[in-house]
């Protein structure tokens, strides 16, 4: 994975992998130079994911972190991880680039 940074008055951070390029500025995700649609909150996970993809996050982070001050279930994060695959490995074939690791949490590979 490439990340590139440069300064501006914001700074502006680009995230590729395999075929996907994601602006965290802009909020857009790109696969191929064509834009995915992505939910606001899923986007949200998969840049927290991409931040700290140099450890495992446990769930409880990710829903503090991306959820914080609202109540919300397992099941909620659970689907909203599926779509965060979903949009970066369309291909159940693919290689995984969320992986679950069971009974610590998830990790960008």
């Amino acid at each position: 994975m490439e990340r590139l940074g440069y300064s501006s008055e914001i700074q502006h951070m680009l995230y590729r992998f395999s075929n996907y390029e994601l602006d965290a500025q802009r909020c857009e995700l790109r696969c191929a130079g064509q834009q995915v649609a992505i939910e606001p909150k899923v986007f949200e996970v998969l840049i927290y994911l991409l931040q700290h993809r140099d450890r495992v996050v446990t769930k409880e982070e990710l829903l503090e972190q991306c959820w914080s001050g609202t109540f919300v279930s397992e099941a909620a994060l659970t689907r909203c991880l599926a779509k965060v695959r979903k949009s970066v490995q369309p291909e159940p074939t693919e290689s995984p680039v969320i992986k679950t690791i069971y009974g610590r949490g998830y990790s960008f590979v």
